[in-house]
This record gives C-alpha cells, structure tokens and sequence, in this order.
C-alpha cells in the first residue's frame, strides 16, 4: 500500500522534525506539505528529525491540499474539532473495519492532519474519505501534531503488520477511484448542471456541496465514476458542448 503522510499549515518546525523522525521509524517516506507556516530547513527542523532529515528534504510542497491529494483513492481526515456531519465521523479504533484499508494493492492511502491550532477546516474535511478522531479525555482533548501522527502510524503499521491483520488483507475487488478523477468528474457535471440552467447564483454552491456529500456517502468505485463519466460524455455528444477539461 502507498501511504502518504500530509501536514496542512504546521506551524511548528520542531513538529515537523518529530513527523519526520516517526515516519522513519515505522517505514514511511512520502510526506507532502501544504503551505507550511515555518522554517522546513532551520535547526529546529533538524534537530527533532535527526537522521530522517532526507525526508522533509525530499517532502513535496502544495499550495492546496486538493493538489495534495490528486493521485490518491483513500483519504483520512484528522481532527479533534467536530465540523458537521459532512463525511463519516469514526474512531481511530474503527480503522480495522475499513475494507479498503485491507486492499493494500489497489489502495493509494493519504493520512491527514490539521493545523496545531485550528485543526482541519470544513472544506478540507470535505476532500477526506473520512474524518477520524483520536479518543481522548474529555478534560484536554486536544493532541499535539507529533503525538497524534505517532498514534495513528502506529495503529496503521499494525493493522497492516500483524499476523492477525495479513489474514484480513485482500486485493480483489474494484477500487476507489482517485480523487483527481473524481475533481474532473465534478467539474464536468458543474458545467453541465449550469449549461442545462440547473444551477444558478444563489444555490449552485451548496446544491455542489450536497452533490460531493452524496456521492462520499455512497462509496463510488473506479468502475461506477467511469460509468458516471460515460453518461456526461454521451451528453457532451448529444449536446455538441464540452463540459469536461481537456
């Protein structure tokens, strides 16, 4: 399984050193930053990375967490502020039941976290497959960025690693299509649904928003966007007008 790590808007060097350090040591290389609030090559950064400097060194650096996660399939989201119901709200426990976590070959995994202060906003848990929260006590619920990325890989090595786990793992099965595709896709049916005057000023941004909330609900596989894709198209041919990007 391809796993990446990403850190939207840390703040804290030292933080990211500390990510960096903890990636090594359950084996993961591919961290990915958006917009990052500090210094990634100070001493700080250094420091707390030790010998996986290499990896903030080679961490690739995103204006949007969108771009951030394009070639990817499965997003989880995490975030101790609660934002609404607009993707599924799980516990970090519940992870073993996620079938597409045991498809290690067909799933492409981006591990999410927020900004130490303000977490992960509500248009940014949107893009997530999931929004996963760490229990904790209700008395100081907040983590810091390094003990929550620490708790979450070690949870995912092990449900990857175990001998309990391997039973489980499978590679059968449609995959989740990658969220590139599914940007292309909404664009596309953006541009039809405002050809057709189904959209208008005034609704068009929630009526998007609601539209991205039922199709996350409904777990869309590659073949089923591809069928979806096939209907626009077909539409774009009877209509002599282009609604897809180039």
């Amino acid at each position: 399984m391809k796993i990446s790590i990403v850190l939207v808007s840390p703040k804290g060097a030292a933080n990211v050193g500390g990510v960096a350090r903890l990636m090594a040591n359950f084996g993961y290389q591919d961290l990915r930053i958006v917009e990052p609030r500090c210094d990634l090559n100070g001493d700080e950064a250094r420091m707390m990375s030790l010998r996986a400097y290499s990896i903030i060194e080679s961490a690739k650096i995103f204006t949007e967490l969108s771009t951030a996660i394009e070639d990817k399939n499965f997003v989880l989201g995490f975030s101790a502020i609660e934002v609404g119901a607009q993707r599924p709200v799980i516990s970090l426990s519940d992870l073993a039941g996620e079938a597409d976590l045991k498809n290690v070959e067909q799933t492409s995994l981006a591990l999410v976290f927020g900004r130490e202060d303000h977490g992960l906003h509500k248009e940014e848990l949107r893009l997530c497959d999931r929004h996963v929260v760490i229990p904790t006590a209700e008395a100081y619920e907040s983590l810091n960025l390094c003990s929550a990325v620490g708790i979450v890989l070690y949870q995912i090595f092990g449900l990857l690693n175990s001998d309990q786990a391997r039973s489980f793992i499978r590679s059968e099965g449609d995959p989740l299509p990658r969220k590139l595709d599914e940007e292309i896709f909404f664009e596309g049916l953006q541009a039809l649904l405002e050809h057709i005057g189904f959209l208008n000023l005034k609704t068009s941004k929630h009526l998007l928003l609601d539209l991205r909330d039922m199709y996350h609900r409904s777990n869309i596989r590659s073949r089923e966007l591809r069928i979806l894709f096939g209907i626009i198209a077909d539409l774009e041919h009877q209509l002599n007008k282009k609604f897809f990007r180039s």
